[in-house]
């Protein structure tokens, strides 16, 4: 009874396809589009779509999705996903017929637990089976952790700093590290690659804007930290040694970079056994404070008299420490030009305009600072 039965059921198949031709089935679209290995990488948390189309399907047959994948042990396991129309799980496919001899597999929300092989098949004649198939690979952008990622960051001159730039994501992002306006990293290089960038025995120098870059194959993202160096005050001065004629005007100039900025009272021009932190008689005092905690510190001489020569200096305080230069005052047999107007002033000027030479070597010292 039972091989009659067989016998039955097998010559029903046969039948079928005996005046038509076998079923054919074909992946004919997919979305993300497949690449020219049957692998379609999507992006976590994105619909994946795939269009079955099947054509000379004999009646009763029914058209099914399944996946294969491998478990943790590396074992095989097959996933029933639908049989026609009916998906064994709504909440994670569903099955559409946008036309009579299609159709369409959605995976809902894909995850990383959702790859694997997709198969569309039919089974004619027992167990001859007649299927297509894709390769599903699921990708994660990068995302930044905060937990160990630095932010902005303080130090000392002389410290020594980490700075850490960690980041999830499939396939693993790569890191690298840069700084704002292209400018050398500490260790003389323009750009480093992995998670941590240490920076030893830091420099007043290294302060600024630090990018870390993470990207993979479909994202990136990025972190801008900011470190913040303190340091005594840095001096720099134009011309160790000024002249100047008696009765005439003369400036003498000091640029000053230091963090944190100094106090009014932690800056003055000194001589011998005199001070000037602010106007006295013929002593102007000017300080003009400008960008990244930058000043141009001036202590301008009118009507020089003989008494005026000798050895100033700049001196500046804050809170990590104190610095100063000196200039020397010698006396010129003929007036010279003031820096800072281009031009003899007998007395005291009643108007100010920088220089061509100011302006150059403001320029200059500018540039210094940002290397």
């Amino acid at each position: 009874m039972d091989l009659l039965l067989c016998f039955l059921v097998l010559f029903s198949a046969v039948a079928q396809t005996a005046h038509g031709q076998d079923p054919t089935v074909t992946i004919v679209e997919t979305a993300p589009v497949t690449n020219a290995k049957g692998v379609i990488t999507a992006t976590r948390d994105e619909d994946v779509l795939m269009d079955c189309y099947v054509e000379n399907l004999p009646p009763g047959t029914n058209v099914k999705w399944r996946r294969k994948y491998k478990t943790a042990s590396g074992n095989e396991q097959l996933q029933d996903i639908s049989t026609n129309e009916g998906a064994t799980d709504n909440t994670k496919h569903g099955v559409e017929k946008p036309t009579e001899f299609t159709w369409r597999l959605r995976i809902k929300s894909i995850k990383v637990a959702d790859e694997g092989t997709y198969e569309c098949f039919v089974t004619v004649i027992l167990q001859s089976v007649t299927k297509d198939q894709r390769i599903i690979r699921v990708m994660i952008p990068p995302t930044l952790d905060p937990a160990q990622t630095s932010t902005d960051t303080t130090v000392r001159e002389g410290d020594n700093v980490e700075l850490l730039c960690n980041a999830t994501g499939r396939p693993t992002p790569m890191i690298e590290w840069t700084r704002q306006g292209g400018a050398m990293l500490p260790a003389g290089t323009e750009m480093h690659r992995g998670s941590k960038l240490e920076i030893p025995n830091v420099r007043y120098q290294f302060r600024g804007v630090y990018y870390c870059d993470v990207y993979n194959e479909i994202g990136a993202d990025r972190r801008s930290i900011r470190l913040n160096v303190r340091f005594k005050p840095q001096i720099v001065i134009l011309d160790r040694v000024i002249y100047q004629a008696v009765g005439y005007q003369v400036e003498l100039q000091c640029f000053v970079d230091s963090n944190p900025y100094p106090n009014k009272e932690d800056i003055r021009w000194t001589k011998d056994a005199l001070s000037y932190s602010t106007d006295s008689g013929r002593f102007k005092v000017k300080a003009v404070r400008g960008a990244f905690n930058r000043m141009t510190f001036e202590l301008i001489i009118e009507r020089v008299q003989p008494s005026d020569y000798g050895v100033y200096s700049c001196r500046v305080s804050n809170n990590e420490g104190t610095s100063y230069k000196n200039i020397e005052l010698r006396e010129s047999e003929t007036p010279v030009k003031s820096v800072k107007l281009g031009r003899i002033i007998r007395g005291s000027a009643t108007s100010v305009y920088a220089s061509l030479q100011t302006i150059a070597f403001l320029t200059t010292f500018t540039a210094m600072w940002l290397l």
